[in-house]
């Protein structure tokens, strides 16, 4: 069964596509990660192994451990309905992003459409 959920905003670009960090997450990370996105959900692996790379001028902060630059993996423990958050910084703005466990029988869903003007971010 496919659900889908209108919203999408506008977000203004960070920096050039060949230089954003990277993140990988087991389970598949839902969508690809960029430091615009703020919501992601994973399908539950116990342990979650998240993965990251941060360029030159960025760090990443992965579950509230230390930020750093490079390369860096931390495993993270999660049941359904549990989160943890990636937190970048770059050229002094820090963003957040929330990463949901999802259960393997969670539907599958798509988002489309426009995030109505009222809907607070």
């Amino acid at each position: 069964m496919a659900m889908t959920i209108a919203s999408a905003c506008l977000l203004p670009a960070v920096a050039s596509a060949g230089t954003l960090p990277t993140l990988t997450v087991t389970g598949g990370l839902t969508p690809t990660f960029s430091p615009t996105v703020a919501n992601y959900t994973v399908r539950c692996a116990s342990p979650t192994t998240v993965s990251a790379q941060a360029p030159s001028g960025w760090t990443v902060a992965i579950d509230g451990k230390a930020a750093k630059s490079g390369n860096q993996s931390a495993s993270v423990r999660l049941s359904a309905g549990q989160r943890f958050k990636v937190t970048t910084r770059h050229l002094g703005k820090t963003t957040t992003a929330s990463i949901r466990c999802i259960p393997e029988d969670f539907p599958k869903f798509e988002v489309s459409g426009q995030m109505p003007s009222a809907f607070p971010l």
